[in-house]
Formats: structure tokens, C-alpha cells, sequence
């Protein structure tokens, strides 16, 4: 084989490694040969809508403790209210144990010189499934004791697990 083949072999080899290399990346990026199917819509997250006390109520509930700015409802209905940056501890908390009155909670950020309140509805909590807890309750104490029985007693079966194996 001459020098001159084995110089054409190995660009070969290099042009083809790049043109997988270059076929690769355009999958890995979306973009292949292949035709695409249509895109799909995409699909807005639902939200349960706001159904709490007015507006109007809650930022009555703030202006209490604070220097309300601006009062609003967000993109997904959530209240949200603007306040001025000022100490919060001891007033966030009469604003909570205000809104909690009204079955809401809220939370604070602070963004710059404002801080932003936002309130949400308490979540329904779902009663306990008290057979079902106890049918699971009864099922692990039965499966211990039977692992347990078992452990105890050695009665696992063969004690050798490989029986023919050359290794003693």
C-alpha cells in the first residue's frame, strides 16, 4: 500500500467522522433530515380561580400594618399587593393572623425598595383514609413477621446458594 492511499483513508475517515459528528449535533439540537410532525399548542397550566374575599377587602387586611402601593390581581388571579420596604416581622404577622381569618395565607418578597404580598387561598385538606391506613398498617406488621419467622428459623432453603459451583 502506498502513502498516497493511506492519506486518503485517513481524510476519508475525518470527513466522515465530521459529517457524523455535524449529523449528531443537528439531532441533538431538533434539526434533522427527518420530517417533523406539526407542533402541538402549547397548554397553559390551569388554576383554580380566586374565589376569596374581594380585592379590596385584602388590601384593607395590608394597609392595616403597611404603606400599600399598588393592589392588583396577577396573571393567574392571585392578589397581589405592593408595599413600601419598611421592617416586617411583627407586621407580616398580624397581616397572617388577619388573612387567616379568612381561610387565606400569604406570602412576602422583597424586590428592591418594595415588598410584594401575595395571598392564596388555604388548600382543602382531604379527610384521613382511615381503612386504608390500616389495611397498609396490617400488611407491614404481617410481612415483618413473616420475614422475620423466616430469619429466625433459617428456614430459607439451601444454604449454599450455588450448589455446583467450584468455589468452597
Amino acid at each position: 500500500m502506498s502513502s498516497n492511499s493511506r492519506l486518503v483513508t485517513e481524510v476519508d475517515n475525518t470527513f466522515k467522522s465530521l459529517r457524523t459528528r455535524e449529523r449528531i449535533k443537528r439531532r441533538f439540537l431538533g434539526m434533522s433530515d427527518a420530517p417533523q410532525p406539526p407542533p402541538q399548542p402549547a397548554t397553559e397550566p390551569v388554576f383554580a380561580p380566586y374565589t376569596g374575599p374581594s380585592l379590596e377587602t385584602i388590601k384593607s387586611i395590608v394597609a392595616s400594618q403597611f404603606q400599600v402601593k399598588d393592589a392588583f390581581l396577577d396573571p393567574y388571579g392571585i392578589p397581589t399587593i405592593l408595599v413600601s420596604a419598611e421592617p416586617t416581622r411583627e407586621k407580616f404577622r398580624n397581616v397572617v393572623e388577619q388573612l387567616r381569618t379568612q381561610n387565606l395565607l400569604g406570602a412576602i418578597r422583597a424586590t428592591g425598595d418594595t415588598l410584594t404580598i401575595k395571598v392564596f387561598q388555604k388548600p382543602q385538606i382531604k379527610p384521613s383514609r382511615k381503612t386504608i391506613n390500616l389495611g397498609l398498617f396490617f400488611a407491614t406488621v404481617v410481612t415483618v413477621t413473616v420475614a422475620g419467622y423466616f430469619l429466625w428459623t433459617g428456614d430459607l432453603g439451601d444454604r449454599r446458594p450455588f450448589k455446583h459451583s467450584s468455589i468452597r
